[in-house]
């Protein structure tokens, strides 16, 4: 738990803005009835949990970015990969949706 206080107003602001952003591409996919939007949206919700997860600290060196990452990091290294892995999708294949549309 002492963990999770570490770097904390960091992780729920990431938590917060990417679920602001994302609430808001889905509510305007629920309007626009649009897929897309809706996978876009579900995606950087996914991004903004990985980020409270693992938070992306704009202040630290990017020789320092990935090595101190796991210091900083919570919970398992499989549910970090996992959404990581399924936001970028959804967020691409909303993206690509959006595009074709």
């Amino acid at each position: 738990m002492n963990s999770i206080r570490n770097h904390l107003p960091t992780r729920i602001f990431w938590l917060g803005f990417m679920t602001l952003m994302g609430g808001l591409s889905l509510s305007e996919a629920i309007d626009a009835h649009s897929p897309g939007k809706a996978l876009a949206g579900i995606g950087l919700i996914l991004l903004g949990i990985l980020n409270f997860m693992e938070p992306l600290l704009l202040s630290t060196p990017i020789n320092r970015l990935f090595s101190g990452s796991r210091q900083t990091a919570v919970g398992s290294r499989r549910v970090r990969l996992a959404l990581s892995v399924l936001g970028l999708t959804a967020l691409a294949a909303g993206l690509l949706l959006r595009l074709v549309d």
